[in-house]
């Protein structure tokens, strides 16, 4: 019949628009430097464009049929779960920050812009897309301007200066996990030495061993003109006494800040 027939083109149109629709979203999200997702409402990967191996370290088609949440580092996961599933206006785009973890173990900073596509008859959401760049440097940025402002005012208020050493270590701690950092600061002959992580063992061989290590330091600097220091501590000659309960934590390596006087001392 006649209704038939144009039921039967309306319905090949629509199929001919889908079409076109999916060519395009895919060769945006081929071609884009951020990685570009589908997802099913419960989070489930139905689609990764190409940039997910460079980006996140999984060959694109290692994320078909995970979720999202297996990614999501924990501090982060009811957060993101909280907003993955908050009631929106289909076509609504919200933008999310969370760690997600790479393929390689450590953890980076997606900024995540996600847009619902509802069903037109039912208005059931049918998928998620989203679009994910890494903000890792930026959060980076923030903390350390965080940091900065709390020592500031640390300072002002007088806090004694172990309490302010401590809290920079917590800092250089958190922001770069598999470090042990200690604070070493030489003020009117007097050493100021922190280390909270280290071992006991470690940390006392180290103050007892804290003026020549100084001076190891100070030489190294004079020689190479660097405001950061590097040593070997399994061959620089300053650290041979302390090679034993070093090498028993597995430390391998130490790199210093020098934090410079007004008179370059």
């Amino acid at each position: 019949s006649l209704n038939t027939k144009r039921l039967m083109d309306r319905l090949a149109k629509k199929a001919i628009l889908i079409q076109e629709s999916e060519a395009r979203f895919r060769i945006l999200a081929e071609n884009s430097s951020d990685v570009i997702s589908r997802h099913t409402p419960d989070a489930v990967y139905l689609y990764a464009s190409p940039a997910c191996a460079t980006l996140l370290g999984y060959p694109p088609e290692d994320m078909i049929g995970r979720s999202l949440f297996e990614f999501v580092h924990p501090d982060e996961a009811e957060m993101i779960s909280a907003s993955w599933y908050l009631t929106r206006p289909a076509g609504e785009t919200r933008t999310i920050s969370f760690r997600f973890l790479r393929g390689d173990g450590r953890y980076i900073w997606l900024e995540s812009t996600c847009r619902i596509l509802a069903d037109p008859v039912t208005g059931a959401v049918r998928e998620i897309h989203a679009s994910a760049r890494d903000i890792t440097l930026r959060k980076q940025l923030e903390h350390r301007e965080q940091i900065r402002g709390e020592v500031l005012k640390m300072v002002a208020q007088g806090n004694p200066l172990n309490d302010i050493l401590r809290y920079l270590i917590t800092a250089a701690e958190q922001q770069e996990p598999g470090i042990v950092a200690a604070g070493v600061m030489l003020s009117g002959g007097i050493v100021h030495h922190c280390a909270p992580t280290l071992p006991s063992v470690v940390s006392f061989s180290i103050e007892r061993l804290m003026y020549p290590l100084i001076l190891r330091f100070g030489v190294l600097a004079a020689q190479s003109h660097e405001s950061i220091v590097f040593c070997d501590l399994h061959t620089d000659e300053a650290w041979e006494e302390l090679r034993s309960p070093i090498a028993a934590i597995g430390l391998q390596s130490c790199w210093s800040i020098l934090i410079l006087s007004r008179q370059r001392s």
